[in-house]
């Protein structure tokens, strides 16, 4: 059971640093030492985990004093600008990045990206 919860808890580490525009911190503590490392991977060895790190190292440890803790710090858009369709912005890509040309008269509501900037049209 110790193996699953473990395993869940770095698998998903990976699919929320994936989702999208988020930052992932990873505290790993073996006994009492903190451990300045990024691990990558880890198997296991009846109740010993093994630790791969990023710098492809490895530290073999009684899997009850391992304790990695993960922390997340979203960076996407947190509010966005709406933009009207009469301001006759310059550069209007859609997010596919296709250039829709040099205003936004006309187009269809949804996100598109102005002089850099996403925005959205309403």
């Amino acid at each position: 059971m110790k193996k699953l919860v473990f395993s869940a808890c770095l698998m998903l580490s990976g699919a929320v640093a994936m989702a999208g525009d988020v930052e992932t911190q990873q505290t790993v503590t073996v006994g009492d030492a903190a451990v300045e490392k990024v691990v990558t991977r880890l198997a296991f060895d009846g109740d010993e985990v093994i630790l791969t790190f990023d710098d492809n190292t490895q530290q073999r440890a009684d899997m009850a004093l391992v304790n990695i803790a993960f922390g997340y710090t979203a960076t996407a858009i947190s509010a966005p600008e709406t933009a009207r369709a009469s301001d006759g912005s310059r550069q209007v890509y859609s997010l596919g990045g296709q250039y829709l040309g040099t205003t936004t008269s006309g187009l269809q509501r949804g996100i598109y990206v102005i002089n850099g900037k996403k925005f959205v049209i309403k």
